[in-house]
């Protein structure tokens, strides 16, 4: 059966009563090019796959082929009795309900696929959870690799260089914790329902952990700079308890950092510099 196919969906959605939600933003491949390449382009070959947004399962089944176990975490319950035909080739998949905001991913990782396996997560997801389930994805410390089909609009903040118009917090939330690549776009013609937008397939490689404090200080040091990214970077850290205008100016002067450049110009590398040396100032004053 061609998954990704407008009649295979419209046979699917008739003989189980499923109907599109607009609220969850579902919209299906019909090109079957498309989920072919992304199973490629991610890399899963031997290793374990959390899917997210399974939907009728035309990704699913290329990842299964591929990879040595897979789950998938489906919101919508009116799609498990489809997933149940569609998979069940497959012996090495299985499909559960749940949200990615709110499930305990170490707890299903844990069940599913048990401990010193390699794990990858894959998801088309829709544009109203991208940036919270991305982050989630990439702060969980379980994944190797997330790869993720967005809109162009989202996936650009997450190419772009810092400083330029799409450069923001979540940009430089991900990008401390994975490298980005871009693997190709994907028209909105490939889609049922049609979107209004192009999409992007990106492939996000995760870097090595911090520490959970060096993790939190940088989170807090980027919020407050993208917080007022418009203003000089020596008046917004001042705002972080502990830091007067005096002593966010030599810290930044300490980091090669002129104090009087705005929020918005500094990369990640940089704001990587000023929450170490944070982190450094509150283990000294312990």
């Amino acid at each position: 059966m061609e998954l990704a196919s407008v009649q295979t969906i419209r046979h699917l959605s008739q003989k189980y009563g499923f109907s599109f939600s607009r609220d969850l933003g579902q919209n299906f491949l019909v090109d079957s090019r498309i989920p072919e390449a992304i199973a490629e382009g991610a890399g899963v070959e031997g290793k374990c796959v959390l899917e997210i947004g399974p939907g009728i399962g035309s990704l699913t089944v290329c990842l299964a082929a591929r990879a040595k176990k897979l789950c998938a975490l489906e919101l919508d319950r009116s799609l498990l009795p489809i997933l149940d035909e569609t998979l069940s080739p497959f012996q090495n998949a299985s499909v559960v309900w749940g949200d990615v905001l709110k499930t305990d991913l170490s707890a299903l990782v844990s069940e599913k696929f048990g401990s010193g396996e390699k794990l990858c997560a894959v998801s088309n997801l829709p544009y109203c959870v991208t940036t919270p389930a991305i982050l989630r994805l990439v702060g969980s410390g379980l994944f190797e690799s997330v790869t993720v089909m967005i809109q162009k609009e989202a996936a650009k903040k997450l190419l772009c260089d810092p400083g330029g118009e799409d450069w923001c917090l979540f940009s430089a939330l991900v990008r401390s914790r994975a490298g980005v690549k871009k693997l190709f776009s994907v028209s909105k013609g490939c889609f049922y329902p049609q979107p209004k937008v192009d999409s992007t397939v990106l492939r996000l490689e995760l870097l090595p952990e911090k520490s959970r404090e060096e993790t939190e200080v940088f989170e807090k040091t980027a919020k407050a700079i993208f917080g007022q990214r418009r203003k000089n970077v020596k008046n917004t850290l001042s705002l972080l308890p502990g830091l007067t205008p005096e002593k966010a100016e030599l810290l930044l002067i300490s980091a090669g950092i002129d104090p009087k450049r705005r929020g918005e110009s500094l990369s990640v590398e940089e704001i990587s510099s000023i929450s170490t040396l944070m982190v450094q100032r509150i283990q000294k004053d312990r």
